[in-house]
């Protein structure tokens, strides 16, 4: 008899706790709020390349830093005003 019970309690658990991950993926975005912006297409003179570099550099034997793309956020965020939003991360539907 306890086995049972411990297997519908969890059983139970089990279905409110995928009931809430589907009401959560499922859910209308609050009035007000958008998370898609519009579309603009951008000319290669507006992309700037950025990288990130590590490496052991033979002539020292000490580790070489490169890291333009840190030096490019602490830059965006010591002039903003106000606040700052950072997306890092360029995966959707228009990349390969």
């Amino acid at each position: 008899m306890k086995k049972k019970g411990w297997i519908g309690a969890g059983l139970l658990f089990l279905a409110l706790y995928l009931g809430v991950i589907v009401w959560h993926q499922l859910k209308p975005m609050p009035e007000g709020t958008s998370y898609a912006g519009e579309i603009r297409m951008m000319g290669e003179e507006e992309i700037e390349f950025l990288r990130d570099l590590t490496y052991n550099k033979e002539t020292t034997g000490g580790v070489q830093y490169d890291h333009e793309i840190f030096r490019e956020i602490f830059s965006a965020v010591e002039e903003a005003e106000r606040f700052l939003i950072v997306d890092m991360f360029m995966v959707n539907e228009f990349s390969d």
